[in-house]
């Protein structure tokens, strides 16, 4: 199985989406605008719901981002939730019935929603450790309409306004027609993923070189992509997939004895 590089730190990852809609049987115009608070916002695998319904092999990873609304509630009285879950990759079977990974190109949903977070002042990648100052954050949103080629157009949530962590909203309120019908009720679903692992950190980069032992240091990224330990979010304080594809958390393993790098082939330096 192969892959492409993944985004390095700071930089517009790309991406195809499935992106949920707050009322799939009455979705909202492209141009519908809400006031959001990002209450989710990383790099995960896909939900076996949406696994299984997209006849996928394994999950995929995807970048998910919750808003919770204020000026959209539940007849039950609880905040709307709207949702992007973009596709980063995509899995294809080649001419000897193989699966194959790869990285979405340029263009597509999640470059797009990178750069509007570039314009709100956020890193581009939910994988920088400073994205996750931004969680609690109020935006003014709002839908565009981006094309996929052969594909039919994804509706993206963009940020197009930062409001700060104190916003109020004072406007009128608007109700979804049942408990059900906002961005939760698609088929991808809203499960939640499990925690991530506590694990000290010495206990995970000795289970991470242990699976990187004669890898070619540019395909390093793709190995802990596709690990189970591949969504915690960072490593001896680095960025975990970020790290990995800049090289940097590479060179910080080696630094500390946990990894050679023999001529551009990593040695696992385990007992």
């Amino acid at each position: 199985m192969t892959q492409q590089a993944s985004p390095v730190p700071g930089s517009i990852p790309a991406g195809m989406p499935d992106i949920r809609g707050y009322d799939p049987a009455n979705p909202p115009p492209l141009e519908f605008r809400f006031y959001g608070k990002l209450r989710r916002d990383e790099y995960a695998p896909s939900s076996p719901e949406y696994t299984t319904a997209a006849h996928l092999p394994r999950p995929i990873w995807q970048w998910q981002q919750e808003y919770e609304a204020a000026d959209w509630r539940r007849v039950d009285g609880t905040p709307g939730i709207f949702t992007n879950s973009i596709n980063l990759e995509s899995i294809s079977t080649d001419a000897n019935g193989v699966s194959v990974s790869r990285w979405q190109g340029e263009g597509g949903p999640a470059q797009v929603l990178a750069l509007a977070r570039i314009g709100m002042g956020m890193p581009a990648n939910p994988a920088d450790p400073k994205a996750a100052e931004w969680i609690g954050h109020w935006f003014e949103l709002k839908s565009v309409s981006v094309p996929r080629g052969k594909f039919k157009p994804a509706r993206v949530y963009l940020p197009i306004k930062h409001l700060g962590t104190s916003f109020i909203y004072t406007g009128d309120v608007h109700t979804f027609k049942s408990k059900d019908a906002d961005s939760e009720s698609t088929s991808e679903g809203s499960t939640p993923l499990p925690p991530v692992s506590s694990e000290a950190d010495e206990v995970v980069a000795l289970r991470i070189v242990k699976s990187l032992d004669g890898t070619p240091r540019s395909s390093a990224m793709s190995v802990v992509f596709k690990s189970p330990d591949g969504r915690r979010p960072q490593l001896f304080g680095r960025p975990m997939l970020a790290g990995f594809s800049s090289g940097d958390l590479i060179d910080d393993l080696v630094a500390r004895g946990f990894l050679t790098d023999d001529n551009g082939v990593l040695r696992a330096v385990v007992s």
